[in-house]
């Protein structure tokens, strides 16, 4: 179970960090489309002083109570506003639902101080499957495969109308429905951390996803983005394991495992080894295959889930993960045991991730080179899944009551059934009916005399 996560003493805020630095909540601003693209402006259109404004289009929680302004709240951990707004003398209102960091034009997460926020990250070599598992957590359908058969919901917290957060939703669109691969993850990438919102019955989290660049792995300092989460995928890909590709693991576990085990020293977290391509573990190691069933179909436009049906089937996952271990501590003993040496059992998770579920072929092309692949993922649900179920965010798989109604049914037959057999070779071997008619006639003429 991950660590208690940090509450502020203020219980009107949670504190949010923004490139591993903790906002103050004055620090975070609020504004709209129109102001901050200068269409409208706070003195003119929102009928406030310029002087009491910050450049014309931010407002600051402080300013909740003076000039008609109001903070809009929802019914989560804090109360700390979603958005901030002003009804003016004509009846209309204004809304200001963006939230920016002060000083900055840097969009943050709509919830940002609100609920208290989980930190992922996947780390790897270069075209280990990062940007592939971003792309696919950005997707609707996705959000749905997560959310089906349980009251958890699942939803992306960030503005739409932010450019980056576009370019992302086009590029994933090129690679989950036209066969586009998307381009490696850059050092201090374009992209920035995509936050969702995953609100369970009893409990809310902004969940922040990052994935780093290869560059960045290998080149980890003590300051890294990596350190700070407690939760970090480690993706290495199969090819390095099966020896067809040279492996080249070491260049990232040298930095990662030392650094983790001392930065993090009496920390509640989780390294979830993911093995990635796993669709050509698959087809080498029969073994490995007959225990690791497929966990989902895709028909070109929604995922169905084969195993986590109703919840995170916790004792399928575990079988799979011992028969990793297998495979690990047999074919891969330096991998296996360099990773247990360092971070120890209780903090490791195994599992497989099969991004694409098949191998892109390269084609040549008038204007360049392109993939072409068949899109069948596989386990791409269960990284997530393990964190929230880990986190008491999402259920554990149980028997469904319609199936243990009909098992009980069937069985209460069933002995009925034998009861009444028994019954009847019983009362045929034990009396003589002739018999007992003839005594009761007798007692019956008596009792009239």
């Amino acid at each position: 179970m991950f660590e208690k996560l940090k509450i502020s003493d203020e219980v009107d805020y949670i504190p949010f960090e923004v490139d591993g630095v903790e906002l103050k909540k004055i620090e975070i601003l609020f504004t709209n489309e129109e102001l901050r693209n200068g269409v409208e402006t706070l003195s003119e259109d929102w009928e406030l002083e310029e002087s009491q404004v910050i450049e014309n289009k931010y407002l600051s929680i402080d300013m909740v109570g003076k000039n008609g302004i109001e903070a809009v709240y929802e019914d989560l951990d804090a109360e700390f506003p979603i958005a901030l707004k002003k009804k003016l003398k004509d009846g209309r209102q204004k809304f200001a639902p963006i939230k920016v960091k002060a000083g900055t034009d840097k969009i943050l997460p709509i919830h940002a101080g609100c609920v208290p926020v989980q930190q992922v990250v996947a780390v790897g070599r270069m075209s280990s499957g990062k940007t592939c598992l971003r792309l696919q957590m950005t997707d609707l359908p996705y959000f749905d495969l997560i959310a089906s058969g349980t009251d958890t919901a699942i939803y992306d917290d960030f503005p739409a109308i932010d450019l980056l957060k576009r370019k992302q939703d086009e590029e994933r669109r090129a690679f989950i429905y036209e066969q586009v691969l998307p381009e490696g993850t850059k050092v201090n990438g374009i992209y920035p951390a995509n936050y969702y919102m995953i609100s369970a019955p009893k409990r809310n989290i902004l969940l922040k996803y990052d994935d780093i660049s290869g560059e960045e792995c290998i080149n980890m300092d003590w300051n890294s983005s990596i350190l700070n989460a407690s939760y970090i995928i480690f993706m290495i890909d199969s090819n390095e394991l099966l020896g067809k590709e040279v492996a080249k693991y070491h260049e990232i576990l040298d930095q990662l495992l030392p650094k983790v085990k001392i930065k993090k020293a009496g920390q509640d977290y989780k390294i979830f080894v993911a093995i990635t391509r796993a669709d050509l573990l698959l087809e080498q190691n029969e073994k490995l295959a007959g225990i690791c069933q497929k966990t989902l179909s895709w028909d070109g436009k929604r995922y169905t889930k084969l195993v986590h049906k109703n919840g995170f089937n916790l004792k399928e996952f575990n079988k799979k993960q011992m028969a990793i271990k297998e495979y690990l501590s047999q074919d891969c003993p330096d991998f296996y045991n360099t990773i247990r040496r360092y971070i120890g059992e209780d903090k490791l998770v195994y599992g497989l991730l099969a991004s694409i579920g098949s191998e892109p072929v390269r084609i040549s092309e008038s204007d360049g080179m392109e993939w072409k692949y068949e899109y069948n993922p596989q386990f791409i649900e269960e990284p997530i899944m393990y964190l929230l179920n880990d986190s008491g965010l999402y259920p554990t798989a149980t028997e469904k009551k319609e199936e243990s109604k009909k098992e009980t049914k069937k069985e209460t037959k069933r002995d009925y059934e034998e009861d009444e057999e028994s019954d009847e070779t019983d009362v045929d071997g034990l009396f003589d009916f002739d018999s007992i008619k003839e005594i009761l006639k007798k007692k019956f003429r008596k009792t009239v005399e």
